[in-house]
């Protein structure tokens, strides 16, 4: 489960994409919290880096990269995680650029 309430519908769409990715991958996956420093994508996917210089309260640098939302699943809710930097700040929760980079299918 996560909070909807400030996230752009595009970005929901994407992450319920990778959700159904994750559920293939780990039928499990949500009734586990994150461990260490890998957000979800990156520790389902067995690929990526830990979140940017050991920050957890923004997006990793490999979904980043992939135009993924980053995530952590925490006692059953995913927080996710917005991007670094102040051109994603700057815009707000309401806008896409805020949470993830790329062009949305």
């Amino acid at each position: 489960m996560f909070t909807t309430s400030l996230v752009p519908v595009p970005v929901l769409a994407r992450l319920r994409t990778q959700i159904q990715d994750w559920d293939a991958a780990d039928s499990n996956w949500e009734s586990r919290n994150s461990r260490g420093r890998k957000c979800t994508d990156a520790r389902i996917t067995h690929r990526g880096s830990a979140w940017y210089d050991g920050d957890d309260k923004h997006a990793c640098k490999t979904c980043t990269e992939a135009g993924h939302v980053c995530g952590v699943a925490r006692g059953g809710r995913i927080e996710i995680l917005p991007l670094r930097g102040e051109a994603a700040q700057a815009l707000g929760s309401l806008e896409v650029g805020y949470w993830m980079l790329g062009t949305l299918a």
